[in-house]
């Protein structure tokens, strides 16, 4: 297969190849001064808005809340100023609702806006379904499934998402947990092992940092399984597990990347690439729905890979230039609370479905197939 951002150039009638590179994303760490930083943000993503909102069909933005869409929104407010169309997501479940962070923004814009509300009952109807789109395995992506759902009723046939701001700007955890990782990949390899046997599982993860490549670095932050886990649900050995994670690692290279843009860079080449954007895709398309995503245009993408990750990023507050960017037009509600992600109460609702009582022999029946595919997989 031919690397991202290249082309394969074939000479007729010789057949000669060579592979042709038209993009490569790279921290250039030009901008040192933040003023400057600040307002080429401000303008780099407000013009790639506006394009991604260039269409000549129906198009709209998922919103969920949260900072990005919050400021994808706003910012599309300035040229849609009489017919933009929001959706979102809520819950009866508040703890997971953002309902009120998404009213901040419909009132500021006076958005077309509509909310779709899914229960327990409306997640077992169309589960089935979601788990078929699903053209290979993955942990996420049902969420994805619901908005690209109800924007297809909505009558949209295009969205824009926040995707890729946190890689960019740092939102994830990762981007504090970094010190505390370059701290334990001192410790000896035999140590680093033994902690994948304990019972705490943000410990077990740490067991990764003993492996010296990009892939288990990346699973020091988001592992699921340890190698040995791997290896006895895969009836493998964990040797095998080992040499297949380093094959994999060696397909990636971090350049001598420190700090935030290395965590930048792992988060976008493995979590957004392999999975956020992976499951977008075929969710969406599900329901032929386009979803944009301006975080991703490329000069936004080489705007944020230009400025020095001493100003990029900061410890105590996470997407600090973002925010900072944007500070007189975002709510301080929105972005001063704790992060939450777009998700959805599915371990309650499947948990009820198993050993709530009374549970219909239909949820029962939902609930064994989603996990006997899982055990498939």
């Amino acid at each position: 297969p031919l690397p991202k951002g290249s082309a394969l150039i074939i000479d007729l009638p010789s057949l000669n190849t060579k592979k042709h590179y038209f993009f490569k994303w790279k921290f250039k760490n030009e901008l040192k001064f933040e003023e400057e930083a600040l307002q080429l943000l401000r303008e780099t993503l407000e013009q790639a808005v506006e394009r991604h909102m260039i269409s000549d069909a129906p198009i709209g933005l998922f919103l969920s809340g949260g900072i990005d869409s919050s400021l994808l929104t706003l910012i599309a407010s300035k040229t849609q100023q009489t017919n933009l169309h929001t959706l979102s997501i809520v819950f009866n479940e508040k703890e997971f609702s953002e309902d009120k962070y998404q009213q901040l923004i419909i009132k500021r814009t006076n958005a077309k806006h509509r909310s779709f509300l899914v229960t327990r009952e409306i997640f077992n109807t169309y589960l089935d379904d979601a788990i078929a789109a699903m053209d290979q395995p993955s942990i996420d992506g049902i969420n994805t499934y619901f908005i690209s759902k109800y924007a297809k009723e909505y009558g949209l046939k295009a969205v824009l998402s926040g995707l890729g701001a946190d890689e960019l700007f740092g939102g994830y955890p990762s981007f504090q947990q970094q010190k505390k990782v370059r701290f334990v990949q001192r410790f000896p390899d035999k140590v680093l092992r033994r902690l994948q046997h304990l019972p705490d599982h943000r410990m077990k993860k740490l067991s990764y940092a003993g492996l010296q490549h990009p892939a288990a670095e990346y699973l020091t932050y988001r592992g699921i399984y340890t190698s040995n886990a791997t290896a006895q649900l895969l009836h493998l050995q964990e040797p095998e597990v080992e040499r297949t994670l380093e094959q994999i690692g060696k397909n990636y290279t971090l350049n001598g990347l420190e700090n935030g843009n290395r965590v930048s860079w792992i988060e976008t080449n493995f979590y957004m690439q392999n999975q956020l954007l992976k499951d977008s895709d075929y969710m969406s398309m599900w329901h032929g729905v386009e979803i944009r995503v301006p975080f991703l245009d490329k000069e936004v993408m080489m705007m944020a890979s230009s400025i020095d990750p001493s100003i990029k990023f900061n410890q105590s507050l996470p997407k600090y230039l973002l925010v900072k960017a944007f500070e007189n037009e975002l709510p301080v509600e929105i972005w001063k609370r704790k992060k939450q992600g777009f998700t959805f109460p599915f371990e309650r609702w499947l948990k009820e479905n198993e050993f709530s009582k009374p549970a219909t022999s239909e949820e029962a029946k939902l609930y064994n197939k989603f996990t006997q595919k899982r055990l498939s997989w």
